[in-house]
Parts: structure tokens; sequence; C-alpha cells
């Protein structure tokens, strides 16, 4: 899928704090986008053919920044393929 910048409210690159599947670097990418702002989707890059992979973990905001929950289910963008966080 292509996106353009204007499609995001952010995107972000971000160190987290606890530990990440070790086939992806620790660095992530969080985005949020505008046609769906509740829904904070996060990628990594794997080790190994460098491919960008959606995240199945996805944040669930009440408003920016705060987070309520977070979810595994099918939302407005998620891919048919991701990999767990852990």
């Amino acid at each position: 899928m292509g996106f353009e910048e204007e499609d995001f409210v952010y995107s972000t690159r971000v160190i987290p704090k606890h530990h990440v599947n070790n086939e992806y670097y620790q660095p992530q990418f969080i985005v949020l986008f505008k046609d769906e702002p509740t829904i904070e989707y996060r990628y990594g890059v794997k080790k190994w053919g460098k491919d960008v992979v959606q995240f199945c973990e996805k944040g669930v905001l009440e408003e920016p920044n705060v987070y309520v929950d977070e979810t595994t289910e099918k939302t407005l963008h998620s891919e048919d393929e991701c990999d767990t966080m852990n």
C-alpha cells in the first residue's frame, strides 16, 4: 500500500521500553492515520531481509497519547499478515 505523509496524523520512530521480538531491530515505527485516529499502528524492520512488517498489536487511544487498550482485532489499516511483538 502506498501512503502519503498527508495521510498521517503522525508517524515516528521509537525505541520500545520493553523487549520486542528478536527477529526485529529495536526501533519501531508508529503510525496514526487521519481516517482512523483512535488506532496506533506499530511496525518493525526484520533483521533478515529488512522487510517492514506490521505488528498485530495495535494501541487503542482515547485521545492523542492516551492509551486505553491494545487490540489485535482487524481494523481499517490492518494488513493481511502481521507478526507478534513478543
